[in-house]
């Protein structure tokens, strides 16, 4: 496999980690994904004739029951990460990006594929978020999905905004403030987590921008900003 048909292979295993359908999903629409599942993995090792038996064996297909077939879904999972994080090794994909200045379409294009992977739970840090925040990001949100703002500044405005887009699209937004942030995160699933180093609503407007994910420190960040969260004011 040469680097193009790794990238092209990590590009397709993102999209099927991205677009896994949850456990409560109809019998067709995971057959569905199992099946595009099946043909990644196979394509990830080179052919290798395991991977049906590797699908039988965790369940999924065959009469199994449904706690064999959870657990079994859990292992597919599991196996499209780590050959996510193989590739990413193989390709040199970084975990980050860098946006030049006055980029503000690329930026926003960069947190929307960041915020579009939430299945249930989303948390943004930004001292400075506005009524333009709302209309930018939260827009495009599923409904399902609960949002939580961890901010300082501008609430009265970000609050309107907020009130305005729920009474139209029914969505839920919880908001605290705190003094204690400086920084911007995003938090996805209480699994992944994005740092900018500009602020959300004006990414790259005047100066370069980094979005970057950590790995390595995320127990201990999201440990730290629920803390934050938990002991910070609720905005009515």
């Amino acid at each position: 496999m040469d680097q193009v048909e790794r990238m092209q292979l990590l590009a397709e295993v993102e999209e099927l980690i991205r677009s896994a359908p949850n456990s409560a999903c109809l019998a067709t629409e995971r057959s569905e994904w199992l099946g595009q599942a099946s043909a990644a993995l196979h394509q990830s090792m080179s052919g290798n004739s395991d991977v049906a038996s590797f699908i039988t064996a965790t369940g999924i297909r065959g009469p199994f029951g449904r706690i064999q077939q959870e657990a079994g879904y859990r292992k597919i999972l599991v196996s499209l990460n780590k050959v996510r994080r193989l590739l990413q090794w193989a390709t040199k994909t970084p975990t980050g990006v860098v946006i030049e200045s006055g980029m503000q379409f690329d930026y926003f294009d960069s947190i929307r594929k960041i915020i579009e992977q939430a299945k249930r739970e989303i948390l943004f840090v930004d001292p400075y978020m506005g009524a333009e925040f709302v209309s930018k990001y939260l827009k495009p949100i599923n409904s399902q999905v609960r949002i939580r703002l961890l901010t300082r500044s501008e609430i009265d405005s970000l609050r309107a905004a907020i009130d305005a887009l729920s009474s139209q699209s029914g969505i839920g937004v919880e908001i605290r403030s705190s003094n204690r942030i400086h920084d911007r995160f995003i938090f996805v699933d209480r699994k992944r987590c994005h740092m900018s180093s500009a602020s959300f609503k004006d990414g790259a407007k005047r100066a370069p921008a980094i979005v970057a994910e950590f790995t390595d420190a995320f127990d201990a960040l999201l440990e730290c900003y629920e803390g934050i969260w938990n002991s910070s004011k609720k905005v009515p």
